[in-house]
């Protein structure tokens, strides 16, 4: 990232999002959708090597698509207010919910990692967003898409091994749950978001470790064992276990959104079925610790804690 170029493309990046929340119109949306796509794409091109170039075609081709369908149906709405859906499943594309999924995979996997930790987080906040401004045309559509992404996202992660992979498939269930909360008050949203994106760095901070590919690996003996304190307390708030902020988001996101009790019941049990595999992460970095390193816990180990709790009493003033 010392580049120019680099530095540019990571400002308009962050710059274009930002504006995309304030957006008043369609064509202003459209436009910042425009120009955070066209600035990720060089952020992709790191080592610049066959992969990359290949993920790079993967990403642009169905966002490409994905813009083409977004512009032409919110030009057309006000004169056939029944294509409106397109709006809904162009954004689905982009965020790469299910069933619109199927490129967002092979990219995260040929890509490095901070281009991964943007995708999995940043990259999900504009569509959301433009979802949530457009959430009283799409409520059907995000009733029966919310609950697909969620379950696919929980039954595909089961199976994985490598850490990216389960990261990838986690990013879609949590997506499922992100569109729930669109149909919840509007600070659940945001809320949720900035949860998740904290979370999911705090991961990859351990992951960044160039031996680890696997789950099994992080018994390696040379990982800094405070790295993978903090990394067993984010899983552990990643998966929603109580009293962890990620339960108390999820808990708000039932008590207070309007889908039906069938779709909340799907949510639940993909969150249970998410358990499996978190707590295969979970219980792979505590067995890596020295029962000499679990006695010796830091103070920047425990204000990391009390950031997964101090927010507990904020959120249980929603309820």
């Amino acid at each position: 990232m010392k580049s120019p170029h680099k530095i540019m493309f990571s400002t308009t990046l962050i710059m274009s999002t930002m504006m995309m929340t304030t957006s008043s119109s369609w064509i202003t949306t459209w436009m910042y959708l425009e120009i955070n796509m066209l600035s990720f794409i060089p952020l992709i091109m790191v080592n610049e090597t066959t992969n990359e170039s290949e993920a790079t075609v993967k990403y642009l081709i169905p966002q490409s698509l994905a813009s083409t369908m977004f512009i032409i149906s919110s030009l057309t709405t006000y004169q056939a207010p029944e294509i409106s859906f397109l709006m809904t499943a162009a954004l689905l594309l982009k965020l790469g919910a299910a069933p619109f999924h199927l490129w967002f995979p092979p990219v995260m996997n040929s890509i490095t990692m901070m281009p991964a930790l943007i995708l999995l987080t940043w990259q999900k906040i504009a569509p959301l967003f433009a979802l949530l401004s457009m959430k009283e045309l799409n409520q059907q559509t995000l009733t029966i898409i919310a609950p697909i992404t969620a379950m696919w996202g929980s039954l595909m992660g089961v199976n994985q091994t490598d850490i990216r992979s389960i990261l990838t498939y986690s990013s879609i269930a949590h997506l499922g749950w992100m569109m729930a909360a669109i149909q919840s008050p509007n600070f659940i949203l945001p809320m949720y978001t900035i949860t998740y994106i904290f979370l999911t760095a705090s991961i990859f901070i351990t992951i960044t470790h160039p031996t680890i590919k696997a789950t099994t690996q992080f018994s390696i003996n040379n990982l800094n064992p405070n790295l993978l304190k903090l990394t067993s307390i984010s899983i552990l708030s990643l998966a929603g276990l109580p009293p962890m902020t990620g339960f108390i988001l999820k808990l708000t996101i039932i008590m207070h959104s309007t889908m039906n009790s069938t779709v909340i019941l799907i949510l639940i049990l993909s969150a249970i079925i998410s358990l499996f595999f978190y707590l295969n992460m979970f219980i792979s970095s505590s067995l890596a610790m020295k029962s000499h390193h679990l006695k010796q816990m830091k103070k920047k180990l425990s204000m990391f804690l009390l950031c997964q709790t101090i927010p507990l009493p904020l959120l249980t003033l929603t309820l």
